[in-house]
């Protein structure tokens, strides 16, 4: 009985190999090329949030009449101000200013009353309804829209 020698010809050819390689570069590519685009989106949704966040603490704020007063938001291109009083002043030592991520802008504010918006103690109404969008630097059709109601309510829009 004869017996067949194992076959020599085990392992990997040289074309696999440069195939499985071509595979992983490609791959990998995609992931490094996602990354910034994944980090953009983020930073947008944060900054939404945080802005949504800063506007519902002014409401809460003027509800609570923290120190007998109302509260507002003034909202520049790259930050916002958490402001006390009717009206906002820029050299205010009492303002609390929140800047925006470097990749994310305020491109519109829509608000009846301009660029601020300020809650009515005892209610939480306010008179400058709107909406304000923040949208990505590198590419401004991508927006998160943040709707302010005249009863004071903050929505963002997903």
């Amino acid at each position: 009985m004869m017996r067949s020698l194992p076959d020599s010809r085990q392992g990997f050819t040289l074309v696999e190999v440069v195939v499985v390689a071509a595979i992983g570069a490609i791959l990998t590519a995609i992931l490094i090329s996602s990354l910034p685009k994944l980090n953009a989106s983020q930073a947008l949704n944060g900054d939404a949030l945080l802005v949504a966040s800063i506007i519902r603490q002014a409401r809460s704020q003027t509800l609570a009449s923290k120190d007998a007063s109302a509260y507002g938001v003034h909202f520049e291109n790259t930050r916002v101000v958490l402001f006390k009083g009717l009206s906002y002043s820029a050299n205010d030592s009492l303002n609390i200013s929140s800047s925006l991520h470097s990749l994310i802008i305020i491109s519109n504010v829509a608000l009846t009353g301009g660029s601020d918006v300020v809650f009515q103690r005892l209610t939480g109404e306010t008179a400058e309804s709107g909406s304000v969008t923040l949208a990505l630097v590198d590419n401004p059709t991508i927006t998160k829209v943040i709707s302010i109601s005249g009863m004071g309510v903050v929505n963002l829009n997903q």
